[in-house]
């Protein structure tokens, strides 16, 4: 997991997720993502999380939780949570969750997967 800034202002953070978001990522991510980024984020006055899932290839429920919970958060700090270049599968997941429907989904680079 890395989080950093992409502008001066820090009004833009993106934060990758290098692993799969399973049940053995999960407790770790809460505390660290939902908790302390939040934090951070409000803190630094962000407008914008893009959460960069093109090296994620699997998620689990619990996962699917853990980004709920993180655009909740952001949502009520009036943050807009984008995922990034999310995986064919993870994107079947979302839109049969209808999940697609509350989270901006974007794509850079190649689509074949997507």
């Amino acid at each position: 997991m890395n989080i950093h800034p992409l502008n001066n202002a820090k009004t833009e953070w993106r934060l990758t997720l290098d692993d799969d978001i399973d049940m053995d990522t999960y407790h770790r991510l809460e505390q660290e993502v939902v908790d302390r980024l939040c934090q951070t984020l409000f803190e630094a006055e962000a407008k914008k999380l893009i959460v960069d899932l093109t090296t994620t290839k699997r998620i689990s429920s619990l996962g699917l939780q853990l980004l709920l919970s993180m655009y909740k958060k952001c949502n009520g700090q009036e943050i807009q949570m984008i995922l990034l270049n999310p995986s064919g599968q993870i994107r079947r997941i979302l839109q049969i969750l209808q999940f697609d429907r509350i989270f901006t989904i974007e794509y850079t680079g190649d689509k074949t997967d997507h």
